[in-house]
């Protein structure tokens, strides 16, 4: 109907055939009439785009049967690949406006590039409640002239073609988490339980759930990723010699039969012995894999150097509190520098985890977030405390609620305190205890003199005791990080 009433493009993110079909499509045939079916490169021609209406199907189609148009994982969302860029702009050239209909634009690689599009004029926006559907929708105002239109997408689409639509909510045949456990054997479920766990910052579950994995007999690959896995939830738990040493096991284990997975394993080892205080050990790893980087295919290489500098700049970050005895002039510098390569390389390679980390480094030593991207035509990080809720992580959250309280001055305020107590009730749950201890510590010292005092002090070091730092970090690290705040 689009099409049919006066509109030059369709663009969907859907992958499904029915509008295909509705416009007269064979699944083999990218041409029909006067209508250009856009889903790959071979596909696009500027002619067409000029003198034919678009049907664009930008995350692909089911009816790619090898599967490599398809965007359907966070980590496909890489920077949009330049022929789709280009047939966005093309379309644009033409026609000035875009009217959004059923999307959230909660995706990171296709909102992000209509803010920089200089010939999209205007934008309006389907919204079903006062309640902008995404962040990408909330910054999009920014960069576009948005007009958003609030109401049921089915009165828009009547009043727009004339007739009126009739369309029901679908009820699925059963929920998605028991689909998905259908299709995976006993043993992937559980270790894609503990992976998400992880992820989402639930150290003591993932840990729990690993003890279930290991009545199954492991080997080569599963083996591996079974270790990360119990070594990553360590690791959230504070036990970081533990952590490392089960890192450093599934690396050499993986340096029989894949390079990617031994870089990767060696990065967390890096990582893991720095939260300990091993900082030469850090870098020994760090090198190691960056060696290791090098004879890797571009492919994974950008994902790969992404994690590298981001783990390089977290090392040089505990030296930064002595910049002023060490290189003075130089180690922000250098701390800036490996941030915006981390962004870059996390940019393209879809690596939105890291990619969010660099706004968080950032704000505690003052690098403003918008030199992350500056130049690039890409939007910079959005503020930490947003982004990640954005991205479903809870640990970074409790980070960057530490960073707001830490700068506070005086006794807590109620908010402050009800905001406090409520990360620390969570992360005694899920067992995040460097979170705890660090939560503490904040709590001593913005409220120095009041009654209670002593039985947090005493919950500080409990908590402090259970982590694990060599005997530098044991005796220094509280008073390096009340003086500097950086975890």
């Amino acid at each position: 109907h689009f099409l049919s009433i006066g509109f030059p493009a369709v663009i969907t993110t859907n992958y499904d055939l029915c509008l295909d079909k509705k416009l007269g499509f064979p699944s083999s045939d990218s041409k029909k009439s006067n209508i250009t079916r856009i889903v790959t490169e071979n596909d696009f021609e500027i002619d067409n785009i000029r003198d034919t209406k678009v049907y664009f199907k930008i995350h692909g189609s089911v009816d790619d049967v090898k599967g490599e148009t398809l965007v359907f994982a966070l980590s496909h969302e890489k920077r949009l690949p330049g022929w789709k860029r280009k047939v966005l702009y093309r379309i644009f050239e033409q026609h000035p406006s875009l009217l959004i209909i059923g999307y959230s634009g909660s995706d990171f690689e296709i909102c992000p590039e209509l803010f920089f599009i200089e010939t999209l004029e205007e934008i309006f926006w389907n919204i079903r409640s006062d309640t902008l559907p995404s962040l990408n929708a909330k910054r999009c105002e920014q960069y576009k002239s948005v007009c958003f239109l609030k109401g049921d997408m089915k009165d828009l689409l009547s009043d727009l073609i004339g007739k009126k639509v009739k369309a029901e909510k679908g009820i699925p045949k059963k929920s998605l988490f028991y689909f998905i456990k259908s299709e995976l054997s006993p043993k992937e479920f559980i270790m894609w339980r503990i992976s998400l766990l992880n992820r989402m910052g639930f150290p003591l579950p993932a840990l729990e759930a690993s003890h279930e994995l290991e009545k199954f007999s492991l080997t080569g690959r599963d083996k591996v990723n079974f270790k990360r896995l119990k070594a990553r939830s360590l690791f959230h738990l504070g036990k970081y010699k533990k952590s490392a040493t089960l890192y450093r096991r599934s690396a050499k284990e993986a340096k029989k039969f894949d390079k990617i997975l031994e870089v990767d394993a060696l990065i967390d080892t890096s990582n893991s012995y720095r939260c300990y205080g091993a900082l030469i050990k850090a870098f020994r790893y760090l090198n190691t894999a960056t060696e290791i980087i090098k004879r890797i295919d571009k492919n994974e290489k950008n994902r790969l150097n992404s994690n590298r500098l981001m783990c390089h700049a977290s090392i040089l970050l505990f030296l930064y509190p002595f910049k002023k005895l060490i290189e003075p002039h130089h180690i922000k510098k250098k701390i800036c520098k490996d941030y915006i390569e981390a962004c870059d390389y996390a940019l393209e390679s879809g690596n939105w985890f890291g990619f969010q980390e660099t706004a968080l480094w950032c704000q505690y030593i003052g690098i403003k977030i918008s030199e992350l991207t500056k130049g690039r035509k890409y939007p910079p990080p959005p503020p930490p405390e947003e982004g990640y809720k954005y991205l479903a992580s809870y640990i970074p959250t409790s980070i960057e609620t530490r960073r707001k309280l830490n700068s506070g001055k005086g006794p807590l305020k109620p908010l402050e305190k009800e905001e406090l107590d409520k990360h620390l009730q969570f992360c005694k749950i899920v067992g995040n205890n460097p979170e705890i201890w660090k939560l503490m510590l904040t709590k001593i010292k913005r409220n120095k003199v009041r009654s209670g005092i002593t039985n947090d002090f005493l919950e500080f070091l409990h908590f402090y005791r259970i982590c694990e730092y060599n005997l530098l970090f044991r005796v220094f690290y509280p008073f390096i990080y009340l003086l500097t705040h950086i975890p």
